[in-house]
């Protein structure tokens, strides 16, 4: 008889975002840095190297750049199910994508559907 052994709870959670699980509104700002960061060292090469010494100085920058847009929709409510897939649009994306404007946008729509601010939260 075969026993089957579970997966160490460790390996499961390491693995559980790769596998598309949801992202919080405290994580979302940092891992959209990272994959805004491998678009445009993917898709514009010559931009991106002149611009940053690599990875991590594009993502600091980026969370840099957003920690006022942080502080202003902190108090919106968050939506887990459109910053996956904004997170999953920019992970799968082609650069060809990037150069068609229309493309472009319905690409990165669910980014900006991921916090629903209204006037009464400020934003």
């Amino acid at each position: 008889m075969h026993t089957r052994r579970a997966a160490p709870l460790g390996l499961i959670l390491l693995l559980l975002p790769a596998c598309g699980g949801k992202v919080s509104a405290d994580d979302f700002l940092r891992r959209y840095a990272q994959e805004t960061c491998k678009v445009d060292e993917r898709c514009y090469r010559a931009w991106f190297d002149s611009n940053w010494d690599g990875q991590q100085s594009c993502i600091d920058d980026q969370l840099s750049a957003s920690a006022d847009y942080a502080d202003l929709v902190a108090d919106c409510p968050f939506d887990a199910d459109k910053a996956q897939e904004c997170l999953d649009n920019l992970r799968k994306s082609e650069c060809a994508t990037w150069e068609d404007d229309a493309a472009a946008e319905a690409l990165a729509a669910p980014c900006l559907e991921a916090w629903t601010c209204s006037s009464d939260t400020g934003a």
